[in-house]
């Protein structure tokens, strides 16, 4: 509750708390939740009564969202009673066949039947897909069971084309699979850059606390997207409208001005991070020119972007995994950390450097990514 007081007392946003609520006099009781709808994490609490959901509201002293909510958190819940809902098992017994209702019982001896024919055919033909949200234990058994038991070597999941790419550059980079900051960061911060994260769309309640940070601290916002997206439109002060597949060289040019301008801090590089020269040599064929001509920008905005970053002393890189994501999506969240790593000042005073969040769900929806990469590929 400390740490909830004091997060409050520093937040950027005013508290407010949204909700959406329907039912006949007061709930019986509120449930303790968060929403999983999107990688925020806001707090939340659900209405129940007569043992069903009849409403939400934010929570007014979490962290994360001070009763902010949403709109996904705020409205998702009604579809627990869609009359569009599916009430009952379906199976549509061949190709082109209309779906049937079925009880339970047949549905799953259908499941079964098809299952174990696929098997006997070949135990390739089997494959599994999972998510991030299981946990350790639960991965390590999908793995056994997988693998050892079905004999399948085709298991994998939606965290190989998510958060683990950048679990894998903030593992490379920090030594550890999740961001660097935290939301309290941001509250902090006078520059915040996007990397193809479409914040105001995909994360409502965390650009409303950009927005205030940026209110609040006179900060500016830079967002590097293809698009002119809502988040360009809403408050980026400088766009950097970079061809698609160009993220590697926009980072390789601004890291060559980074050096050239004198705002690296050498000393602190060399102390903390390896590998410093070699990156040198690489970026120092990478000039604003050639830049510019790889990205389809102006130098000008390459150079105005580059000396904000240089000259700011509190900002936070912010990549959307999805935004940079590629063959070597891995590669480029590297590249944003050593980005980090060649402005770095956060030896200066704590919490008052470049912060590095992967815009994902590494801390919440998807706390098991990094285990879903890797456990069942070695059991």
């Amino acid at each position: 509750m400390l740490f909830q007081k004091k997060c409050l007392g520093r937040a950027s946003m005013e508290p407010r708390q949204d909700q959406n609520i329907s039912c006949l006099g007061e709930p019986d009781r509120w449930v303790h939740s968060a929403c999983i709808l999107c990688s925020n994490g806001c707090g939340l609490e659900i209405a129940v009564k007569d043992g069903r959901i009849v409403g939400v509201r934010g929570k007014l002293d979490h962290p994360v969202n001070f009763g902010h909510l949403g709109p996904k958190g705020k409205h998702a819940w009604v579809a627990n009673e869609s009359r569009r809902r599916g009430r009952q098992p379906m199976v549509r017994r061949a190709k082109g066949a209309p779906l049937e209702p079925v009880s339970w019982d047949e549905a799953l001896a259908f499941f079964m039947q098809k299952f174990q024919d696929a098997w006997e055919q070949g135990h390739g033909n089997l494959a599994c897909y999972n998510s991030g949200q299981l946990t350790l234990e639960e991965f390590y058994t999908l793995g056994k069971l997988w693998r050892g038991g079905l004999q399948s070597s085709n298991i994998d999941g939606n965290t190989r084309l998510c958060t683990a790419t950048a679990a894998t550059g903030l593992m490379a980079n920090f030594g550890a699979d999740g961001p660097a900051a935290s939301y309290v960061d941001i509250d902090e911060a006078e520059l915040l850059c996007l990397y193809g994260h479409n914040v105001a769309e995909a994360q409502t309640v965390l650009w409303e606390r950009m927005l205030a940070a940026k209110q609040r601290n006179q900060g500016r916002i830079i967002v590097v997207d293809p698009r002119k997206s809502p988040t360009v439109r809403q408050g980026a002060d400088l766009h950097l409208q970079i061809r698609i597949g160009t993220n590697v060289a926009l980072m390789n040019g601004l890291i060559h001005l980074l050096i050239r301008n004198g705002a690296v801090d050498l000393d602190f590089v060399r102390k903390h991070t390896v590998g410093f020269e070699l990156m040198q040599s690489v970026v120092a064929e990478y000039s604003p020119q050639r830049v510019a001509d790889i990205c389809g920008i102006e130098i000008t905005a390459l150079e105005t972007a580059a000396q904000w970053i240089g000259s700011t002393e509190r900002h936070g890189f912010l990549p959307c995994c999805r935004g940079v994501l590629s063959g070597c999506g891995g590669d480029r969240i590297l590249f944003l950390g050593q980005q980090c790593a060649s402005a770095a000042r956060c030896h200066r005073q704590a919490r008052r450097g470049p912060l590095v969040n992967g815009g994902t769900a590494l801390r919440h929806v998807e706390p098991g990514s990094w285990g879903g990469r890797l456990l069942p590929r070695l059991s």
